[in-house]
């Protein structure tokens, strides 16, 4: 372990744990096997560890956290401020950063969040081998609480995406201000290209697709026909 710097402090507590923190009230704390906490290049970053052959890299900016809680997962938080990344599970990655206020969370195996390339991002994962990724842009939010599912809300400001249930996608982007909502299994929502669109899913094995600018599209039902509309049209199916 490796400390250096005014107030770091590094702590490996485990056989082959590899702790380091360098620069100004930065921590890496490492409990497990074969695992590595990583604290440098800012003040008052936090790097943590609790499990086997896991990693917690934080650096190049102030304030971010990377918390990992399991094996052979990684969570980095960094390039920028007040990012955060947190993992509870195994084989699971989590990234925050390359801006200011992201947040990145996993609770499941096999999962991935990413909130970077932007200020005030958010992906959420609750689930086994999900994905959610909030990513250029501000203020983007994608969630997903399931099974085998994937959230995106890229390329744009405001734009939010939320699934809840198995083997299903949202997406929305490409443009500011559009939110793309599943609730079900075996659902495809997207909502953009262009602004202000909005696609709502409430049933399993739909389709819909909203693109802009101001078009809104509303599936409550199983198995209806893919919906694909733009132009400022409103459709409510069935």
């Amino acid at each position: 372990m490796t400390s250096d710097g005014t107030g770091s402090v590094a702590i490996a507590r485990g056989s082959g744990d590899t702790a380091t923190a360098i620069g100004t009230n930065n921590r890496a704390i490492v409990s497990g096997t074969n695992s590595t906490a990583t604290a440098t290049d800012g003040t008052n970053n936090t790097a943590k560890v609790t499990g086997d052959n896991s990693m917690a890299i934080v650096g190049s900016g102030n304030y971010n956290t990377a918390t990992v809680i399991g094996n052979a997962s990684t969570a980095q938080a960094g390039v920028g401020d007040h990012n955060t990344a947190t993992i509870t599970g195994d084989n699971s990655q989590a990234a925050a950063g390359q801006g200011d206020s992201n947040t990145a969370t996993v609770t499941g195996d096999a999962s991935s969040a990413i909130a970077a390339a932007g200020d005030s991002n958010t992906a959420t994962v609750s689930g086994d081998t999900s994905h959610a990724i909030a990513f250029e842009g501000d203020n983007n939010t994608a969630t997903v609480t399931g099974n085998h599912s994937s959230a995106g809300a890229v390329f744009g400001d405001n734009n939010t995406t939320t699934v809840t249930g198995d083997s299903s996608s949202a997406g929305a982007g490409q443009g500011n201000n559009n939110t793309a909502t599943v609730n079900g299994s075996n659902d495809v929502a997207q909502a953009g290209p262009g602004d202000n669109n909005t696609v709502t899913i409430n049933g399993n094995g739909d389709q819909a697709v909203a693109y802009g600018p101001g078009s809104t599209v509303s599936v409550t039902g199983d198995n209806v026909s893919p919906v694909i509309l733009g132009d400022g049209t409103t459709v409510t199916k069935p």
